[in-house]
This record gives structure tokens, sequence and C-alpha cells, in this order.
């Protein structure tokens, strides 16, 4: 929404947001290489895939900070109360349409999954 109200994807905050969306998607897709390692009995696959989700952690906190030092205020320069408005409304279907789908219970199960090998 914010490129349509003059912030250029090409430039920051934007295009950093991309970018590091695609390194966060990257870093789990290599995280989840270890998994059938793990479920194959090789502990060895631990360590790295540790790793790995300590790294999303890392990169994911940096995310926040990059979305609340730059797009959180250009959305409040920006944005008018209209366009907070559906932007909240679109939040909101895409947790409803996540909640129906099971993804939160995937991923509860999954960390469950995943902590049983380290232990």
């Amino acid at each position: 929404m914010l490129h349509h109200r003059g912030l250029s994807r090409a430039e920051d905050p934007l295009r950093l947001l991309v970018h590091e969306h695609e390194i966060l998607h990257a870093t789990l897709e290599t995280a989840a290489e270890w998994i059938p390692e793990l479920r194959r009995g090789d502990q060895n696959a631990v360590e790295p895939l540790r790793h790995d989700l300590y790294a999303f952690i890392d990169l994911v906190d940096e995310h926040i900070a990059t979305e609340e030092a730059g797009v959180v205020v250009s959305a409040a320069e920006l944005l008018s109360e209209d366009d907070h408005d559906e932007l909240h409304q679109a939040f909101e279907t895409v947790q409803c349409d996540e909640d129906d789908e099971g993804a939160l219970e995937y991923y509860r199960e999954l960390a469950h999954e995943l902590a049983s090998y380290s232990s």
C-alpha cells in the first residue's frame, strides 16, 4: 500500500524489507533441509539446524527493527485513517486464513518435534 502512496519499492525502506524477506526465506529453507536428517535419526543434524534457527530469530529481530524504524514511520506519514483501517482488515483476514488452514498448530507441533531431537 505504501508504494501506492509514493514510497518506491526500489528504494529503502521497502527495498530493504523485500531483501530481508528473501534472506529470511532462504534461511528457513536451509534450516528445513536438516529436518529429514533428524527424522532419520541423524543427531549430527541437531546443531546445524539449531544454528540456522537461531540465525533466523536474529534476522527476524533485525527485520522488525527495520520495519519499526522505516515502514512504521513512513506509514504514519503517508497513510490515511482509511488506509490504516484497510491494512488492519487485511491483516485480520490473513490471520483468519492461517488459523483456518491450521498454520499455527502445524508450527507448534513442528517446534515440539524439533525440540524433542535435542533432548
